[in-house]
């Protein structure tokens, strides 16, 4: 009851900007060409462009995090009208691709291509073509690594992570930390058969997917063969019992 009210209200006071969902139809009806499955994480953090709506594509199950700023004009030709009396439109196309992630405070300029399969690290500033599975950063953002590199890269540091969390969690509270709060890294310990029956496990492993698809590979065996385990494995390493 008390969690219906509360969304009326937010959806009153933030409108268009209410949630994701809301805010993607919302664009969708001005004119942006962007999918159903497109996640806006912020929706009143972000700053999108409605000059010419468009001008901009976004596809699905592209993450657009807070922070992000995506422009198809400019309006730095008033310097110009002032000193030299000329009016010079500003307008380009933005089209990002398919399975996007768009890092928090990045800022996307008129006139660029992100392709499909792309990181784009926080703090960007976007002024030319991203080619598609990669990664890429800075300011201005460049390529950095293949998306290739840059998975192994994040499989290397699994349990490392997982490991930092559970011994946080443990220094903090007493105890170690619930398998939920593990969720993102429930494939070092879960079985496929888990990860089903699990809401939280199984809503990691099946976002940016369409339905039938395969999410796992037949070879998958988890690192380790529970959450007991791992939680073990950690208390050991960081010497938590002691």
């Amino acid at each position: 009851m008390l969690k219906n009210l509360y969304r009326f209200i937010r959806r009153m006071a933030l409108r268009e900007k209410s949630d994701s969902a809301t805010f993607v139809s919302y664009l969708k009806r001005n004119g942006v060409n962007i999918a159903d499955t497109a996640w806006i994480v912020a929706p009143t953090k972000v700053t999108i462009d409605m000059t010419r709506p468009y001008l901009i594509t976004i596809g699905a199950f592209t993450t657009i995090t807070e922070g992000v700023t995506i422009l198809t004009h400019g309006f730095d030709w008033s310097v110009i009208k002032r000193e030299k009396g000329l009016v010079l439109g500003s307008a380009g196309s933005v089209s990002i691709g398919d399975n996007v992630f768009i890092g928090v405070n990045s800022t996307i300029l008129k006139g660029v291509t992100i392709g499909n399969n792309v990181i784009v690290a926080a703090g960007s500033l976007v002024t030319k073509d991203i080619p598609s599975n990669t990664v890429a950063m800075g300011r201005p953002c460049r390529p950095y690594m293949s998306l290739d590199e840059y998975t192994n890269r994040r499989i290397a540091k699994q349990i490392d992570e997982a490991s930092d969390v559970i011994a946080s969690y443990y220094r903090r509270y007493g105890k170690y930390p619930p398998e939920e709060e593990l969720a993102e890294f429930c494939t070092l310990f879960a079985s496929r058969e888990t990860i089903v029956s699990s809401d939280a496990f199984r809503a990691k492993a099946e976002y940016g997917l369409d339905e039938g698809d395969v999410w796992l590979p037949e070879s998958y065996v988890p690192r380790f063969d529970s959450y007991k385990h791992l939680a073990d494995y950690v208390g050991e390493r960081y010497g938590l019992h002691r």
